[in-house]
C-alpha cells in the first residue's frame, strides 16, 4: 500500500510541471532591439481532471538574455488562434461549455488590445463545428486582413419523422406594459387571439 501511495505522490509532483507545445516570435518595436516571445504551455490540473493551456509572454533583451515574464494568461477554452501580418490583429476561436452536455462556439477578433468583434458561429447558422485538431484545421489571415480562412463541419439538415405532429402557425408579438406582456398569437384556425402573459 505504501508503495502504490508513493507512485501516486510522485505523479502528482510530476503533474504539477507544464510542458511548452508552441511558441511565437513577434516583431521587435521600432524603438527597442529587443524580442518578445510568446509560448503556450499545457499542464494537467488533478483537481479539475483535465489539462489546462495558458500563454506567457517574455522580453529579450539585446543580449539574448531573458529580462521580463508577464503574468500566465490561461487560455483552455481557445481552439485556434491566429495573428495577423502586421501583428494588429488577432483572431480566437474559443469554445464554451454551456452545461453538461453541450457548447458553444464564438469567432473573436481582437485588435489594438481589446476585443473588436464577437460572432457567435452557431447563431449564424453557417456551418458545424470548426474543426480545431487532425489533418483538417485551418486558421490564418488572409493577406488582405479583412478575412479569416478556417475549416467547419457542413451544417447537416435538420430531419424529422413522417409521423410527428407539425404545430399550428403563430405569429406572435410581444408588446412591454409594466410588469406584463402582451402575446399575440394567431392560430391557423383562428382570425385572431388576445393573450396576457401574465394572466396565464
Amino acid at each position: 500500500m505504501r508503495v502504490v501511495e508513493n507512485i501516486v505522490k510522485v505523479f502528482k509532483k510530476v503533474a504539477q510541471y507544464p510542458s511548452p507545445t508552441a511558441a511565437r516570435i513577434l516583431k521587435p518595436p521600432s524603438n527597442n532591439g529587443g524580442l518578445t516571445i510568446t509560448s503556450v504551455w499545457s499542464q494537467r490540473n488533478l483537481e479539475r481532471e483535465k489539462s489546462i493551456k495558458f500563454q506567457q509572454t517574455h522580453f529579450v533583451d539585446l543580449s539574448l538574455q531573458k529580462s521580463t515574464d508577464m503574468y500566465p494568461v490561461d487560455i483552455s477554452f481557445e481552439l485556434l488562434s491566429s495573428l495577423s501580418k502586421s501583428e494588429e490583429l488577432r483572431a480566437v476561436v474559443r469554445e464554451i461549455p454551456t452545461d453538461t452536455t453541450s457548447k458553444k462556439q464564438y469567432l473573436e477578433v481582437w485588435k489594438l488590445g481589446q476585443l473588436y468583434r464577437n460572432f457567435d458561429l452557431a447563431a449564424l447558422e453557417v456551418h458545424g463545428d470548426v474543426y480545431a485538431d487532425g489533418d483538417f484545421v485551418a486558421f490564418d489571415w488572409s493577406p488582405c486582413e479583412q478575412k479569416v480562412l478556417y475549416i467547419a463541419e457542413k451544417k447537416s439538415s435538420k430531419s424529422e419523422p413522417f409521423t410527428k405532429v407539425k404545430p399550428q402557425e403563430t405569429n406572435e408579438n410581444k408588446l412591454g406594459g409594466g410588469n406584463k406582456t402582451v402575446m399575440m398569437v394567431c392560430p391557423r384556425n383562428f382570425s385572431g387571439l388576445v393573450a396576457d402573459a401574465a394572466g396565464l
